[in-house]
């Protein structure tokens, strides 16, 4: 995959996981309910340390504020120096809390693209 490939892969993946938490910090776990039905861990873009998909593994054991994340990360052993200030970059940098089911289906979309091997996808815009 090239280079600006991945990128477009990461920041579509960074874009869910901070409207996960964005959503989560008001305790809403409609959108975790809706975006678990389209997206599975393997899904995530398999990295050095796979912290996307640590963080997505933590928030399916059922809350997606960053409080709860980061203590199931450190509950299960997979809370790694660096990943709290990550994910309050994901809060940052994300777009909204109400896109999650968007930016779920183009994370499932990319998944079976970069396994096929056509060109990921993103789009900001709903």
């Amino acid at each position: 995959m090239k280079p600006e490939e991945l990128e477009v892969v990461r920041l579509t993946e960074q874009n869910l996981l901070g409207s996960l938490l964005i959503a989560g910090s008001d305790g809403d776990t409609e959108p975790l309910t809706v975006v678990a039905k389209i997206v599975k861990v393997a899904d995530f873009l398999p990295t050095q340390d796979n912290l996307h998909r640590r963080i997505y593994q933590a928030m399916l054991q059922g809350r997606t504020d960053q409080i709860t994340v980061a203590n199931t990360m450190n509950d299960s052993g997979t809370l790694k120096k660096g990943d709290i200030p990550y994910m309050s970059e994901l809060i940052a940098e994300a777009i909204s809390g109400i896109d999650c089911e968007h930016f779920a289906r183009l994370v499932a979309d990319n998944a079976k693209r970069t396994r096929g091997r056509a060109k990921p996808r993103f789009t900001g815009v709903i």
